[in-house]
Parts: structure tokens; C-alpha cells; sequence
């Protein structure tokens, strides 16, 4: 049975990774790459580098409060530290 627990925790973290890839690389390619026409891959690559920091440092999430992530990292910082 135990077995049994840790495969069925293994497969929901397995399908939620898998969903949060499957969204991300949605979201490159409707909100960013769909309305380019690139020259080459070496093109494609700094496109995809650029939508990757931006997506990681700049765009606002759902997720965290219609915040940029460096704006929600800040207010974690802020409340930790308050905590401590």
C-alpha cells in the first residue's frame, strides 16, 4: 500500500509539472513567437532567451497576485522578513 501512495504522489506531481510545461510553451507560442517571422534559429534562440526572462522577470502571473515576479519575490522578502 505504501508503494501504491508514493506512484499515485508520483504521477500527480508527474501531471502537474507535464500541465505547467504544457501552459508555458502555450503561452510562447500564442503571446509571443506566433507574431514573428524569423531569419534563422539563431534568431528563434534569442527570441525564445528573450521571452524566457521576460516571462520569468517581467510578465505579471495569475498565480501571484497579477504581480511581476520580481515585484512578489520583493513582498516575500518583506514579509519574511517581518516574520523573523
Amino acid at each position: 500500500m505504501d508503494t501504491l501512495k508514493k506512484l499515485m504522489f508520483y504521477n500527480r506531481n508527474k501531471r502537474i509539472i507535464i500541465s505547467s510545461i504544457e501552459s508555458f510553451f502555450k503561452k510562447i507560442k500564442y503571446e509571443y513567437l506566433n507574431g514573428y517571422r524569423f531569419n534563422d534559429m539563431e534568431d528563434v534562440r534569442y527570441h525564445v532567451d528573450y521571452f524566457i526572462r521576460f516571462y520569468n522577470e517581467r510578465r505579471i502571473h495569475q498565480s501571484l497576485g497579477y504581480l511581476e515576479p520580481s515585484t512578489a519575490s520583493s513582498h516575500v522578502e518583506v514579509e519574511e522578513s517581518k516574520s523573523a
